[in-house]
C-alpha cells in the first residue's frame, strides 16, 4: 500500500510540475515554422514567432527564448536594430538555455557588425565562445 501511494504522489507531482504537452508542440510549431520561412516569408514568419511567444506559459522558458530569437531576427532583417537588440536583451536576461543564448549572442554579433560597434562585437564574440566551449564539452552527456 506504501508503495502504491508513493506512486501516486509521484504521478501527481509529476503532471502538476510539468508544462502541459499540447502547448509544448504547439509553440514547437510555431516557432519551426517561424524558422523554415524566415526567408520566403518573413511577415508570415513574425506571426508565428508571437503566436509561440504569446502561447507560452511559465513552465516553457525555452519556447519563450526561441520565439525572441525568431522576432529578433525578424527586426534585423528589416533593419530595426534597436528593437532586435532589445529583444535578444530579453533572452539574456531570463533563459538559460545555453543553444537559445548561443543564438542570441551570433545575432548580437551580426548587428553589432553592421552598425559598426567593434568593442560590443567582440563582446558579443567572446560569450558566443565560451558557450560554445560549454556546449561542446557537455554534449556527451546531453545525448
Amino acid at each position: 500500500k506504501v508503495r502504491i501511494v508513493f506512486l501516486s504522489v509521484l504521478v501527481i507531482f509529476a503532471a502538476c510540475s510539468s508544462v502541459p504537452e499540447k502547448d509544448v508542440v504547439s509553440v514547437a510549431e510555431d516557432n519551426d515554422l517561424a524558422y523554415r520561412i524566415r526567408y520566403s516569408d518573413i511577415s508570415a514568419s513574425l506571426q508565428a514567432a508571437k503566436r509561440a511567444y504569446s502561447s507560452c506559459s511559465p513552465e516553457n522558458p525555452d519556447g519563450k527564448a526561441e520565439a525572441l530569437n525568431n522576432m529578433a531576427y525578424e527586426a534585423y532583417q528589416q533593419m530595426r536594430y534597436d528593437q532586435a537588440l532589445q529583444l535578444l536583451q530579453e533572452v539574456h536576461e531570463f533563459s538559460r538555455n545555453q543553444l537559445e543564448l548561443l543564438c542570441a549572442d551570433v545575432l548580437t554579433m551580426k548587428i553589432m557588425q553592421r552598425i559598426g560597434q567593434g568593442k560590443s562585437f567582440f563582446d558579443s564574440r567572446l560569450r558566443a565562445q565560451k558557450r560554445l566551449r560549454r556546449i561542446l564539452s557537455e554534449e556527451s552527456s546531453l545525448t
